[in-house]
């Protein structure tokens, strides 16, 4: 998808990103077994185990481990070892695929923390998000006020929000790159049939680009 923004003029600028549509035409029942949630490890020491069970119909499955909140995939198969990161939101995927479309994707279900040796002394940034609440119910067309407190030793750079609605399996961006001194956001809602599990992620990050989340476990419900 490429966006073209045009002045007056008449100078072009634009932006793109590649995207993804699974054809569907690859299934399995691949179940991630090694469980590292809630765990923390150190960069660029040696990675986690990967292990999975089943088996699925893509000519390739390899195992990754997911930055979620960075959109970057490592390999985790050899002896690499994890990238120099600092978030709290990686996990394990395999991805079993014949092409860039044919594929599909097996979550772990839980993340784990990537973050510098403690000797640095570099703290991650922390935040908290305060709004919405867990049990809260907004209709579809209406507001969500989303609200959060952050501070950061190494100062505030920028947030992100996401939102899931399938009990926090993926994740879509409400917004990305809001300024350091934001602590709240009006998410408006399209019009919708009712969704019961809801949740808002917001992201973190500080100067040196280390990110930290809150919100994957808050659940509300958006009602027609």
């Amino acid at each position: 998808m490429r966006v073209i923004a045009i002045d007056s003029a008449g100078q072009q600028g634009w932006d793109q990103t590649p995207i993804i549509v699974p054809t569907g035409n690859v299934s399995g029942n691949i179940r991630i077994t090694s469980d590292y949630a809630g765990k923390v490890f150190v960069g660029n020491h040696p990675a986690p185990t990967e292990i999975w069970t089943g088996s699925s119909s893509g000519g390739s499955t390899e195992g990754y481990i997911f930055l979620e909140s960075d959109g970057g995939l490592f390999p985790t198969l050899g002896t690499l070892p994890l990238p120099i990161v600092s978030t709290d939101t990686a996990r394990q995927v395999v991805l079993s695929h014949n092409n860039s479309n044919d594929l599909v994707w097996f979550f772990s279900p839980g993340y784990f923390s990537i973050r510098p040796d403690p000797a640095l002394g570099l703290l991650a940034p922390a935040v908290t998000l305060t709004s919405p609440t867990s049990g809260e119910s907004f209709a579809g067309g209406s507001t969500v006020p989303i609200k959060w407190t952050a501070s950061a030793k190494q100062g505030l750079r920028s947030f992100d929000l996401q939102y899931s609605t399938n009990g926090g399996l993926t994740w879509h961006f409400i917004a990305q790159g809001l300024s350091a001194p934001s602590r709240n956001f009006k998410w408006i809602l399209p019009a919708s049939s009712g969704i019961p599990d809801v949740r808002v992620r917001v992201i973190a990050r500080d100067k040196i680009f280390q990110d930290s989340s809150d919100g994957a476990a808050t659940v509300f419900s958006i009602t027609p």
